[in-house]
């Protein structure tokens, strides 16, 4: 993998054919699925050493274009850097991928149903922080990922509250960490009713 940055918002990354293999990156007719590309986007960016590259929050517009040898020419632009204008018509563009992470909080009254959530979401390989809230509840914080708009914690309403605010921080006055970084692999593995 050969990274490029073009300038301090913009960045180019060359994926070869057994790269793009390997992310689960296919070619069809010419152009590629923007699914997979979605899912991996921020792997890509750990794995070219650019994890850096962006602010928790920030939104980043993905393009994807093949090489013609197997392989694919990969643009990430931040968003924040492109004029009001431009990012308007790039927002409401429906063959552009964006993507951005922010942290969010996730409050639960029953710690059955933050174990069923963290079975969910140690699928997806998130981490997350555990605490005990004043109030006697449970606060989950982890990073969401959003892609063209969709949230990777969309599932977390099912099973708790989510908070209004994002970027929230626990208080270390009244809230208790629990389990820092690994709660969801650690809650995943807790039986029911223990």
């Amino acid at each position: 993998m050969e990274h490029l940055r073009i300038n301090a918002s913009k960045l180019k990354i060359s994926l070869s054919a057994e790269e793009c293999k390997r992310y689960g990156i296919r070619e069809t007719e010419g152009e590629y699925d923007p699914l997979p590309v979605r899912e991996v986007i921020s792997d890509i960016l750990k794995d070219a050493g650019l994890g850096g590259f962006y602010k928790l929050g920030e939104k980043l517009l993905v393009q994807l274009y093949p090489n013609g040898r197997g392989g694919a020419e990969l643009f990430i632009t931040k968003l924040s850097s492109v004029a009001e204008r431009e990012r308007r018509a790039l927002a409401e563009a429906e063959l552009l991928d964006t993507y951005s992470k922010e942290r969010v909080a996730f409050v639960f009254e029953d710690v059955e149903a933050l174990i069923d959530l963290c079975r969910i979401l140690a699928k997806r390989d998130k981490r997350a922080d555990l605490y005990l809230s004043h109030s006697g509840k449970y606060l989950l914080l982890l990073e969401e990922e959003h892609i063209l708009g969709i949230s990777d914690c969309d599932i977390a309403t099912e099973f708790g509250e989510r908070l209004s605010s994002t970027g929230y921080l626990p208080s270390p006055e009244w809230d208790k960490l629990l389990i820092k970084d690994d709660a969801i692999a650690k809650l995943a593995l807790m039986k029911r009713g223990a």
